[in-house]
């Protein structure tokens, strides 16, 4: 994440092994994150994420 900020949006799902994940996106400088490993994308087809 760009800002450090904490403003933060929630992405949940069920991941295709089977566990619930949670996506975030920042709401300040609107980086989209998977918060396990720091991942970050444009779009996401597993949460469902596009910032177009």
């Amino acid at each position: 994440m760009k800002c450090k900020s904490i403003n933060l949006e929630y992405f949940a799902f069920k991941a295709s092994d089977g566990f619930e994940e949670v996506h975030h996106t920042c709401r300040s400088c609107k980086t989209h994150f998977n918060h396990l490993d720091g991942d970050t994308y444009d779009h996401c087809e597993q949460c469902n994420y596009n910032d177009k």
